[in-house]
């Protein structure tokens, strides 16, 4: 009689130790979007990335949307300001925690957004490929029209702070790629930043307060000899500009022509340079008289607004703001026969006024 034979089986043991994930602290800056910011938490809650946690930075919200995160989300971290400290500090304060408490990465994220699951991984295995990567942006496509891209990096215009593309706009998302020199900025509404680099670089510039802060960033980074890469399989989905009343609204259109001329001094600074006042001005006057030609009367005053604020000095967030006095529809009126004038006898000033129209 045979004996019978016990094959063992053969088992595999992986002999590299376990090397837990980089950790990414998640950033929603909340201000009385109290159903947004919930929104947005929700989707988190899919994410797949193994080592995560969320941080709302609230900017001193009314709404009781404080006391709603903690009791839909218990497990979320959520940081209280005594006042509402705008985009960049608000976001700074996150960071600035984030930091406090061993993260490797921060991923700013808008709270008028939602997410893939996959959200994280694409950026989170594009930073560690790339050491030389220091902002990751997601692909930013339409909350209501999700396989349409808005923003797939935002190329801006380095002597006028204006913004030339956001590249892929309108197009339909198949997961196409764009090269780098296609953009200059990652859209700041879903953006993965290096925390290793914020000795060096620093965080946002907080008397930007709304808009084009997220872009200084990042032409900060770039500066400093680092790059900025889009992620195409990392996806959000945005309602574009709740938080201001839409990109083109006077208040959004006041802060972009205040803001330009800390953009633009930035730019010149890290050549060792000051910036002339006309260089600053002459491009956003001409912008101003392209709104009053256009019938935008409120967003022309708004501009205006921002000119003055940004040729005295005065940044920070700017409150009770007033777009239809009667100075400035008087002062419209003016400005306008006097440029229809000045077409009329072909004045140079209005050569002038059309220069570094289509620069990059």
């Amino acid at each position: 009689m045979l004996e019978k034979q016990v094959i063992a089986p053969i088992l595999h043991y992986s002999i590299t130790p376990f090397v837990q994930s980089p950790k990414v602290s998640v950033l929603v800056l909340n201000w009385n979007r109290k159903a947004d910011t919930l929104e947005c938490l929700e989707s988190l809650r899919n994410v797949d990335y193994p080592n995560f946690e969320i941080v709302v930075v609230d900017n001193a919200s009314t709404d009781d949307s404080v006391a709603a995160i903690r009791q839909a989300y218990p497990d979320v971290v959520v940081l209280q300001n005594s006042d509402n400290l705008g985009y960049a500090e608000g976001n700074n304060v996150g960071i600035r925690y984030a930091l406090k408490n061993g993260s490797d990465y921060v991923f700013v994220l808008n709270n008028d957004t939602v997410v893939d699951a996959n959200v994280l991984t694409p950026l989170v295995e594009t930073m560690e490929r790339e050491p030389d990567v220091a902002v990751a942006g997601s692909r930013i496509c339409y909350y209501d029209r999700r396989d349409i891209i808005q923003c797939a990096g935002t190329r801006v215009d380095t002597h006028t702070g204006a913004v030339l593309e956001e590249v892929g706009n309108g197009q339909r998302d198949v997961g196409q790629e764009f090269p780098e020199d296609a953009y200059n900025a990652a859209h700041g509404c879903g953006m993965m930043v290096r925390c290793a680099l914020l000795d060096e670089v620093g965080l946002m510039q907080a008397n930007f307060c709304f808009y084009l802060e997220e872009t200084d960033w990042c032409l900060r980074f770039r500066e400093a000899g680092y790059r900025v890469k889009m992620v195409a399989a990392s996806k959000v989905y945005h309602k574009e500009g709740v938080s201001m009343g839409g990109s083109k609204s006077p208040r959004a259109l006041y802060y972009m022509a205040r803001n330009r001329r800390l953009f633009l001094e930035n730019r010149l600074k890290h050549q060792g340079k000051e910036l002339p006042l006309r260089k600053y001005l002459i491009p956003q006057l001409r912008e101003y008289v392209e709104l009053l030609e256009r019938g935008y009367y409120n967003s022309a005053t708004a501009w205006l607004i921002g000119i003055s604020d940004a040729v005295r000095g005065r940044y920070g967030r700017k409150d009770n703001l007033k777009w239809d006095g009667k100075f400035y529809r008087v002062l419209h009126k003016a400005v306008f026969f006097l440029v229809r004038l000045l077409r009329v006898v072909r004045c140079p000033v209005m050569g002038v006024m059309s220069v570094g129209r289509n620069r990059s």
